[in-house]
């Protein structure tokens, strides 16, 4: 309920390195990649910067689902 500083600075450095892993994701998107793929950049970037971590990936309808698909997803358009 109440942080002490350490645990402050610990939340702002993961907030950090998520924000970096997210950022570099997102400029590597294109057009027909699969959720897996997105989830290997994912990883990926997250062992660069030192961390594990995941990504919750879900493309068009399957957005609408609170827990997402297991189904195989492409994305169909690329990032604007």
């Amino acid at each position: 309920m109440i942080k002490d500083a350490h645990e402050i600075e610990c939340l702002r450095l993961a907030c950090r390195a998520t924000l970096l892993v997210y950022r570099a994701v997102a400029q590597s998107l294109k057009a027909g990649m699969t959720t897996i793929d997105v989830s290997s950049l994912v990883n990926a970037a997250y062992r660069r910067v030192g961390f594990r971590g995941e990504a919750s990936l879900n493309v068009d309808e399957f957005t609408a689902q609170p827990h997402g698909s297991a189904q195989p997803q492409t994305s169909v358009m690329a990032p604007s």
